[in-house]
């Protein structure tokens, strides 16, 4: 047995030995014939639809010869992790730059400022309603709406908040937060819309009100996001008439 147990012991070590010389002598063949000049590019790992967000399962990085890889060709998923594809993207395929839609694209198109689940949905505004033009994209503000309501022989004017906190997505035609003044145009003209982002929900009363009666946008500061309770307020309860 103990004889058995050193032949044992020796054909481990020599099976140990074999396995990493093979290994050795497989990675010298693949360093052999393996191409020297590859370059990392991403690639589409499902086909992607157009105009949705790609997402990290969508997409992977392969080596592939340079003399193969399109100029164009995304090599950084953090690059496309996120974007909006701007066609459809077939599985297999190099992303190329030019089928996403970059960030200069996407601040100069609406549809893609909308949150999900969300609508843009434009108001007319003037210098009082609008906050006297102050109101810039990427703001948030409330609602406030003032309408007559019938009560017995005559009209009730009635005035309360129908929206808080919703983003503001554009002022006119204008998308970009960060845009300059034009020189010599320091004193802009007033804004006449203010497109809001609002769910299906708000959107209803916002419309409603902004046909029917008047709004009154009121700025709040970027780190308040407290919603208040209040009852709608009539012309009688401020003087505290019955």
């Amino acid at each position: 047995m103990k004889g058995a147990k050193k032949y044992w012991i020796l054909a481990m070590l020599f099976g140990l030995a074999a396995t990493v010389l093979a290994y050795r002598y497989i990675e010298g063949v693949k360093a052999r014939y393996e191409p020297k000049n590859l370059v990392q590019v991403a690639i589409a790992a499902t086909d992607i639809p157009k105009n949705s967000i790609i997402t990290r399962e969508m997409v992977k990085l392969e080596l592939v010869p340079a003399q193969f890889a399109h100029p164009a060709a995304v090599r950084d998923l953090d690059k496309v992790v996120g974007r909006v594809a701007a066609s459809y993207i077939v599985a297999g395929e190099e992303i190329l730059s030019a089928k996403i839609i970059s960030d200069a694209e996407k601040s100069n198109k609406l549809a893609y400022a909308v949150p999900r689940g969300k609508r843009a949905v434009s108001v007319p505004v003037n210098a009082v309603s609008g906050v006297s033009g102050l109101v810039r994209p990427g703001d948030r503000v409330d609602v406030i709406a003032t309408v007559e309501l019938a009560s017995g022989q005559e009209n009730v004017a009635v005035t309360s908040f129908i929206l808080q906190d919703v983003e503001v997505l554009a002022v006119d035609q204008n998308l970009d937060e960060t845009k300059p003044v034009p020189a010599g145009k320091e004193e802009a003209a007033m804004a006449k819309t203010v497109t809001l982002a609002v769910t299906p929900e708000e959107a209803r009363p916002l419309v409603l009100a902004s046909e029917r009666g008047s709004i009154r946008l009121a700025l709040r500061a970027p780190a308040d996001h407290d919603r208040v309770s209040l009852a709608p307020l009539r012309l009688v309860d401020i003087v505290g008439g019955q």
